[in-house]
């Protein structure tokens, strides 16, 4: 991924003197990670699920995270690139390898207990 910056807003500097810009930084998927998503989304046959299924909160604290994850074993041929597809839409900016290392410890307990391995 990229690291970028965008002017968000204004502010005065005091030691400089004078306003100067606010900026944030933010990733942006590369051209790479972006055929990466790309290629993992047909391979898996993902397929968007139904609004009812949305989760909220962080990974696992809902308890639709898990009926989410059966859902893409039954609806796609992939469930867990499904499963990694659906987090980099849920959170744009994010590559497969970034959802992957940040879901490793919750989906190994998911493939564990539920005889997916």
């Amino acid at each position: 991924m990229a690291q970028k910056w965008r002017q968000v807003g204004k502010h005065y500097n005091r030691l400089m003197g004078r306003v100067v810009p606010t900026l944030e930084h933010y990733w942006e998927l590369t051209p790479e990670e972006e055929s990466h998503i790309q290629e993992v989304t047909a391979r898996s046959g993902y397929k968007a699920p139904p609004p009812e299924l949305e989760p909220e909160g962080v990974l696992g604290e809902d308890g639709r995270w898990d009926y989410l994850w059966d859902w893409f074993h039954e609806h796609t041929g992939s469930g867990h690139d499904a499963f990694l597809v659906y987090l980099c839409r849920r959170y744009p900016g994010r590559s497969i390898a970034d959802v992957y290392a940040g879901t490793d410890s919750w989906v190994k307990s998911k493939l564990g207990l539920r005889g997916y391995n």
